[in-house]
């Protein structure tokens, strides 16, 4: 925690106090909820229009965090708890989430990571991944169908703060018996995500 700047030691003292990167870990939390707050009631309005389990996750590494989670109400469907973690490379919001990564920035982001595959359309590899994110980044959303929980589908798209970077990503998941045309969402998803970003362009300061 000293090396990292966590904690700093007194002068002539084996007592610590707290070191700057501590007021960093309150900025993210602040960001964080944000985002959540930002993008509670459009999560819940897509899966009240759709009738289809929607979320909000954010990106930690090359890993996503589901934040926001408003399940359907189908027997057969995608309910991912909040604090759930799947790797980017194979989820559809994890994607998204990478949607502005460059192939460079991708290698650096998976250097001495071992991509697994969960299924055959898995990417397993940075050119891959690279050649799936952008033909997803194109349509402006990335899709699952089968490809990391057999049976599920799912779609998401980015969510931008006021200079653009991507901050958050909406999803839409469920069960392919219920969820049998992707192409009859989509537009809802991309625009949920949209508004999401519209109000995050609002928001002042960390809040």
């Amino acid at each position: 925690l000293e090396r990292d700047g966590y904690l700093q030691r007194l002068p002539s003292s084996h007592a610590f106090q707290l070191g700057p990167k501590v007021l960093l870990l309150g900025l993210d939390y602040l960001e964080g909820t944000a985002v959540i707050a930002a993008g509670r009631e459009t999560v819940y309005a897509l899966r009240d229009r759709t009738g289809f389990s929607a979320h909000m996750c954010v990106r930690d590494g090359n890993e996503i965090v589901y934040v926001l989670n408003a399940p359907s109400h189908h027997r057969l469907r995608g309910d991912i708890p909040v604090g759930t973690r799947y790797p980017c490379h194979a989820v559809a919001s994890g994607r998204a989430l990478l949607f502005d990564m460059s192939p460079a920035a991708l290698a650096v982001l998976y250097d001495g990571v071992a991509m697994q595959a969960f299924s055959d359309q898995t990417p397993v590899d940075v050119a891959a991944l690279s050649a799936l994110i952008a033909a997803e980044r194109a349509r402006g959303y990335a899709t699952n169908l089968s490809g990391f929980v057999s049976g599920i589908v799912s779609l998401s798209a980015p969510v931008r703060d006021r200079d653009g970077a991507i901050v958050a990503a909406i999803n839409l998941s469920d069960s392919e018996t219920v969820l049998k045309d992707v192409e009859a969402v989509q537009d809802l998803v991309v625009r949920a995500a949209a508004q999401v970003s519209t109000r995050r362009s609002g928001c002042s300061g960390a809040g």
